[in-house]
């Protein structure tokens, strides 16, 4: 059994008004597949990504992010060799082998900022078991939130940028709260959402919190709050010390 490796996986969406913005963009949102068989989820970039600034990542139900491979092709402590990526340039995938019912999740796909600078992407598919409901246009559907806190690779450079994901949410009101150690931030903060989705009419949201290691280092708990229309909030946060 596979379940230990459940998790996510996204889709590429670009910060607007960034430079050097790359675009990523996948065949489809959702992918299926017999339980023993092999599923691939590929992911393309609009132009040339070091494969030393990718990271798969994957995230259970209901828990924290977990990093799969960082420094594509390169497995995480602990991950089993039945999960594998390849690709460079251009073109990445992810390959999971025999394929079991615990293994339907999400799993997340980032570009970690490098030099030249390039903000963090996201692109994502979904593993589904047996098939996926897609909600009626006409439904609320709230998001799924994800708080991702910078690589330790990223700090070395100077910088640190936190990302929070909402993921498949309708419809499209929604608003992103960052505070840091309970003060809301107002400066480094931006925000990309998704065009509707034609497969299951929703929408997706990045925000990023943009960072120095000196500031991220000089505070402890970073939150992400998630409003959508008049819901309750949506939170997320991580105590840096446990990063």
């Amino acid at each position: 059994m596979h379940d230990e490796q459940c998790g996510y996986f996204l889709c590429v969406f670009p910060i607007s008004g960034v430079r050097c913005a790359i675009v990523m963009t996948q065949s489809s949102s959702s992918v299926s597949a017999s339980v023993g068989g092999t599923v691939t989820m590929s992911c393309q970039a609009s132009r040339t990504v070091h494969s030393s600034y990718l990271s798969w990542n994957q995230q259970k139900p209901g828990q924290p992010p977990k990093l799969l491979i960082y420094k594509a092709p390169k497995l995480q402590s602990g991950v089993p060799s039945w999960v594998s990526s390849s690709g460079s340039g251009t073109e990445f995938t992810l390959t999971i082998s025999g394929v079991q019912p615990g293994d339907a999740a999400t799993y997340y796909f980032i570009s970690l900022p490098s030099y030249p600078k390039v903000k963090t992407f996201h692109l994502g598919q979904e593993i589904t078991s047996p098939s996926v409901l897609l909600p009626s246009s006409g439904d609320p559907v709230a998001p799924s939130v994800l708080l991702f806190p910078p690589s330790k690779e990223e700090l070395t450079t100077g910088t640190a940028t936190i990302v929070c994901v909402a993921n498949k949410f309708y419809p499209s009101d929604i608003t992103v709260t960052w505070k840091v150690d309970g003060t809301t931030q107002q400066s480094g903060i931006e925000n990309s959402k998704t065009p509707q989705s034609p497969e299951d009419n929703t929408y997706s949201l990045s925000s990023t919190l943009s960072l120095t290691s000196a500031q991220y280092n000089s505070h402890s708990v970073y939150t992400c709050e998630v409003v959508q229309g008049s819901a309750s909030p949506i939170v997320q946060s991580f105590n840096r010390g446990d990063c």
